[in-house]
């Protein structure tokens, strides 16, 4: 192989090595179901790259990018490989996907089928296409909640290939039902999760998910020896995913954004639609609506505002059985702030059941009884029968604990009951024709955006009823709020409701003009996943405090095909009274980390009071009317992506380029682009030395900080390290290596010139001690937790081995060999569960055939887990059968 002569060059191989060409289509193949957009094309491969590497892939691209048809082109796939293909979604979503599934089957012939429309027959006499899919294939759909249920018929979810999880961050709860559920089908599938926030609360969101399916040991390759310890110590971290779990990130998670699109795919135009019509529309920089509550009544909000902060709640401090305060009483302090800055209707009805809350609170008290939220939401929202209620009073409620000093208790609950029913007074005197923020919105609605189909978003029940209540003698309007979905004032499906406001989107009839409905007033239920890009104007009537809710909302009408150039976005922001409302939110903010900083709090309480970015800074940008203000939120999740994907796209334009280079000389196309073959070139002979992998170096530009990027090539995996020659000192900097390979390619005519050869060898020095730790991860045996359900079953099979008279039969140490190797890797959480289920299901003393039967069941296939010789897998058994004790049973 001749070697690279300038910069370009050597960037080209260095990149060839990370990003292998993906397989294209064959021609010969029937032509796809769904046409895709080329940058969903791109998606599609590398996820079916990702899925033979890793079993499981994340498509994480931003709201409104359609993500749906990437994952139903993988379906469809599999199911031409006589696969069987499950498909689950929030139940919200049925419609939605049940119609391309529906064609999807209807175009494939399957012949079986669960949980989806049956679809239309076939014409008579028409003959079977290359497209119909072998006859065992097999596609079912079903809902999250059936999976909570526990009601999926585990017969027609047997032995799956493939598991397609929409909206998977439902899924970031490893205690839950759903979780556990799906877990198990995940277990013998390949695993394609759907969702743009895959970090929705806190870090350990991405871990539940990557552990569907992969164990802990599952990242080795890139330097992450241990996935559950890697996610544990960068939980203290800002939120966003820190920089050793990027080499994680880019093995699984495929994510872009509209920037991305724009920028590597000149947009994101729609098979199928006019040249000159838009697919990915243009953000208008996002509206601040601002409101003065003080205009109106004045000091009133300043004063509830302190009110709310002196609240004692000290029946949840007694809950916990805590001295000082309770995480539970900031939070609650915390959404009645939220509730107020949404509405004065969502406020007074938080009011109404604090107040109903306390005086239930203190007659239990006056009993010797200590009532708690929860067991006041089951015993007084049901009705008003007061003797059953004193009859369950008596029998239901746990008597007050007797180091609790009552009196002092029933005292603290008064004085709060007594500021409740003062703040319930004052808004007894608050009409909705005064709000001032109701009046912005009407003017809003009738004024700029007259004549324009709105949605508009509300995190509570209570402000979208009270928007509806408002609003419908206008005419046009729908409600869709969770519990129930309207009309006009007519009671309707929240299907019938979406269809009316945006029929394009959903593939409904037109509605006549009589039955059009402009005006959408929806709570967050309606963020995720629906199509409502009939619309193009996002009304924020209320600030989620997770700002990636904004994202969602926008998401509705922002996606690809809509037939709208611009998007609009207006977000109600407080002027005057309520900023001190959001002062007060921070204060409680830093008394919730200063509570969990010295008693222990449970990550989700904090995750869920800070959301994922902090809400001042975003309004901060959104009141200055800051273009970029939202593109601000989907980049902090998307950094470390968004450079895999520049040169990602840096590489492929250079193998176009040198595709056309080639057929322009008559040469061979790929050959010139610079593809892998057999390692990756360098210029000059690179002293690596010792057992090192072969390495490619390129030096900064003239002129600039004086570093090398050395580029190795260790068994596939690609290794960057960045010295600086000047002090010599070396660290893996993906930031800092993209910009000299970027700056490489860019300026195309630079020669290489290879540095000194004595730079090079002390480059190589201080490189080698990182690269050899890379290495060792790379090649150590796993080790896993003495007490993990894996190191238990090896033990016990071990014994129940040893215990066999007259030692165990070939056979028998065939299949156990199997098993033992596929217990010494991580296993996913599914795996491990079944594990967990095969020991306890065979009680101790077991004989070895029981065992090791029940343990195969555990595996789905434990030959594929271990398809080494039987030396191999003893050895990389030792980490197990050589781990501490297990602590003694309790």
């Amino acid at each position: 192989m001749t070697a690279p002569s300038t910069a370009r060059d050597v960037a080209r191989r260095i990149l060839a090595a990370r990003f292998e060409p993906g397989v294209d289509r064959d021609p010969a193949d029937p032509s796809p179901v769904f046409e895709l957009a080329r940058f969903q094309e791109d998606a599609v491969r590398r996820a079916e790259q990702i899925l033979a590497a890793r079993r499981g892939v994340v498509i994480a691209d931003s709201v409104g990018l359609g993500k749906t048809f990437i994952a139903l082109a993988l379906i469809e796939g599999a199911l031409r490989r006589g696969e069987r293909v499950a498909v689950t979604t929030p139940a919200s979503l049925r419609t939605a996907w049940h119609a391309p599934l529906r064609r999807l089957a209807g175009a494939l012939a399957l012949r079986e089928t669960y949980g989806i429309p049956r679809p239309p027959p076939a014409r008579v006499g028409r003959r079977p296409t290359a497209a119909r899919a072998p006859e065992h294939a097999f596609l079912a759909w079903f809902s999250h909640a059936r999976l909570s249920r526990g009601t999926v018929p585990a017969a027609r979810t047997d032995s799956l290939d493939l598991v397609v999880v929409d909206e998977a961050h439902a899924f970031r709860n490893p205690g839950t039902r759903r979780y556990r559920a799906l877990a198990a089908l995940c277990r013998p599938a390949r695993v394609v999760l759907l969702t743009a926030t895959p970090v929705n609360n806190a870090l350990p969101d991405l871990y539940a998910l990557l552990r569907l399916f992969v164990g802990d040991d599952a990242f080795r390759d890139v330097g992450v020896p241990d996935l559950r310890e890697a996610f544990r110590t960068a939980a203290g971290g800002n939120g966003a995913p820190p920089t050793e779990l990027h080499a994680v990130l880019r093995a699984v998670v495929i994510r872009r954004t509209r920037a991305v699109l724009r920028r590597e795919y000149g947009g994101a135009r729609v098979p199928g639609t006019p040249h000159r019509a838009p697919s990915l529309p243009r953000r208008a920089p996002p509206v601040p609506v601002r409101y003065a509550l003080d205009r109106v009544y004045p000091g009133f909000f300043a004063e509830i505002a302190e009110t709310i902060e002196a609240l004692d709640l000290a029946q949840l401090s007694v809950a916990r059985r805590t001295a000082g305060p309770a995480p539970a009483a900031v939070l609650v302090r915390m959404a009645l702030l939220k509730r107020l800055e949404s509405s004065i209707a969502a406020f007074r009805a938080s009011i109404n059941r604090q107040v109903r809350f306390h005086e239930a609170f203190l007659e239990a008290l006056g009993r010797g009884r200590l009532l708690l939220p929860a067991d006041h939401r089951a015993l007084y929202d049901g009705g008003d029968d007061d003797v059953a209620q004193l009859v369950l009073t008596a029998v239901a409620l746990d008597a007050l604990p007797p180091d609790v000093d009552a009196r002092r208790l029933r005292s603290r609950a008064l004085r709060d009951l007594e500021r409740l029913r003062r703040i319930r007074r004052k808004l007894a005197t608050l009409a909705a024709e005064d709000d001032p923020k109701l009046c912005r919105l009407r003017a809003l609605l009738d004024g700029e955006l007259h004549a324009e189909k709105v949605v508009v978003f509300t995190e509570f029940l209570d402000t979208a009823r009270y928007l509806w209540s408002a609003l419908v003698p206008r005419g046009g309007i729908a409600l869709v709020d969770g519990q129930a979905a309207r009309l006009g004032r007519m009671p309707c499906t929240r299907n019938a409701a979406i269809a009316r406001f945006a029929p394009h989107a959903n593939h409904a009839p037109a509605p006549g003009p009589r039955e059009r409905v402009d005006l959408l007033i929806a709570t967050d239920v309606l963020a995720e996943g629906l199509n409502l890009q009939d619309a193009r104007c996002v009304i924020s009537y209320d600030l989620p405090w997770n700002p990636v809710r904004l994202i969602q909302r926008i998401g509705r009408v922002d996606r690809i095909g809509t037939r709208h150039a611009t998007i609009r976005s207006f977000h109600f922001l407080p002027d005057g009274g309520l900023e001190r409302v959001l002062r007060v939110r921070a204060r409680l903010r830093a008394k919730l980390a200063a509570i969990a900083a010295s008693v222990g709090a449970e990550p989700e309480v904090l995750a869920d009071a800070e959301g994922t970015a902090p809400l001042d800074a975003v309004i901060d940008r959104l009141t200055a009317g800051d273009p970029d203000a939202l593109e601000v939120l989907e980049h902090r999740t998307a950094a470390p992506l968004e450079l895999e994907e520049r040169l990602r796209a840096a590489y492929a334009a250079e193998c176009a380029r040198a595709e056309r280079d080639a057929a322009t000389a008559g040469h061979g196309a790929r050959s010139a682009a610079g593809a892998p073959n057999g390692g990756v070139a360098h210029g000059d002979p690179i002293p690596t030395g010792g057992r090192a992998p072969p390495a490619a170096a390129i030096a900064a530009p003239p002129g600039a900080h004086r570093r090398f990027l050395l580029a190795y090539d260790d068994a596939g995996t690609s290794i960057w390290i960045l010295v600086d020659a000047e002090t010599g000192t070396a660290v893996e900097d993906d930031a800092a290596a993209a910009e000299l390979l970027l700056d490489a390619l860019a300026d195309g005519s630079r020669p290489m010139r290879p540095p000194r050869r004595r730079d090079i060898a002390r480059a190589v020095a201080a490189a080698a001690p990182r690269l050899e730790a890379r290495r060792a991860i790379q090649g150590a045996p796993a080790r896993i937790p003495a007490g993990a359900p894996a190191a238990r079953a090896a033990r016990r099979l071990a014994a129940a081995l040893r215990a066999v008279p007259g030692g165990p039969d070939t056979d028998l140490c065939r299949r156990a060999d199997a098993v033992l190797a596929a217990l010494a890797h991580g296993q996913s959480a599914g795996t491990e569960a079944a594990v967990r289920h095969a020991l306890a299901s065979t009680p101790d003393g077991a004989d070895a055939l029981r065992l090791l039967t029940a343990l195969e069941h555990a595996f789905d296939r434990p030959d594929d887990r271990a398809s080494r010789d039987r030396a191999t897998c003893r050895a990389e058994l030792v980490g197990v059968l050589e781990a501490r004790p297990a602590p003694p049973a309790t």
